[in-house]
């Protein structure tokens, strides 16, 4: 049984796709039932934001060990061999709800790629109230919806900057003819530059394009860390002895890495513009010159 729960959230589609079990208890090696042929992967959703699993249970009886049970749940859910394929990994423990929840990631850098899945083991009496009471459901996936918005204005930034560079390496191009060709006679030279005068600004404005788009996907990027602290804080508040560390971590992650490495690429790249400009007029000067 199930509900599926259709969601617009500001300008995004989000679909919440729950399966649960009628029976009150289901063996380990069962638990492949919610998953059939992998159907809740990745790479069979295509969600273009990416997705998160959420597997929410009880554990009946006495457990082993939280981790290596969490370890379990993942490996019948998707099977040990596409969990070793994917490389993924526990990334963190943490509770929510006075529960432990276990993060699992694969760290794919596309959206539609990362596998991110979050274990819950429901061990506390409280839980059960909070969890029924639902005050942190929408909360919880506005987080997660920020979440996956940073990773894919993290992923589209990652291609404008190859793409920029990719044109940068055009002008060089340019820059390295531009010096063998300028004392050569004027008859060749000037064919050759009045050829340039036709491309370069093409190349010049798909470069600039590449640089507004870094902008934006950093503004993208800042605005949705804001409001993910913000639905942090109200998950927070509805359990003060959680740590929620396995939430909150992302955020550094966002600001000191994702943030960071487009502001490198700035600069890396910015001072490219000026020097498109300076071998156009460059190019113009010297076409002027020759044909006068």
């Amino acid at each position: 049984s199930g509900e599926f729960n259709r969601l617009l959230i500001h300008d995004t589609y989000a679909i919440d796709l729950t399966f649960r079990y009628p029976h009150p208890e289901v063996e380990l090696t069962n638990l492949k039932g919610l998953n059939q042929d992998n159907c809740l992967l990745p790479s069979n959703i295509n969600a273009s934001l990416g997705q998160t699993l959420v597997f929410f249970a009880q554990p009946v009886g006495n457990i082993y060990s939280e981790k290596t049970f969490a370890d379990d749940c993942v490996k019948a859910l998707i099977s040990e061999d596409i969990f070793n394929n994917l490389n993924l990994s526990c990334q963190s423990q943490d509770k929510l709800l006075n529960s432990p929840i276990f993060e699992y990631n694969n760290n794919a850098n596309s959206p539609q790629e990362q596998c991110h899945i979050l274990i819950w083991l429901n061990t506390n009496k409280e839980t059960i109230a909070l969890e029924e009471d639902g005050k942190y459901y929408y909360p919880l996936i506005e987080l997660l919806n920020c979440r996956h918005k940073i990773i894919y204005a993290r992923s589209q930034s990652r291609c404008c900057y190859q793409k920029a560079r990719e044109q940068y390496s055009k002008l060089e191009e340019k820059v390295n003819l531009f010096n063998n060709l300028k004392d050569k006679p004027a008859d060749s030279k000037l064919k050759e530059f009045n050829q340039w005068l036709n491309e370069i600004p093409g190349i010049s404005f798909e470069y600039s394009r590449y640089l507004r788009d870094l902008q934006l996907h950093k503004a993208t990027i800042q605005t949705n860390v804001k409001n993910y602290k913000l639905y942090l804080n109200k998950i927070s508040r509805l359990c003060k002895q959680d740590n929620l560390e396995f939430l909150s971590s992302f955020v550094e992650l966002a600001e000191d890495t994702f943030v960071e490495q487009i502001n490198t690429d700035l600069a890396y790249l910015t001072p490219g513009q000026s020097l498109f400009e300076q071998l156009i007029q460059s190019i113009r000067g010297i076409v002027e010159i020759e044909q006068t």
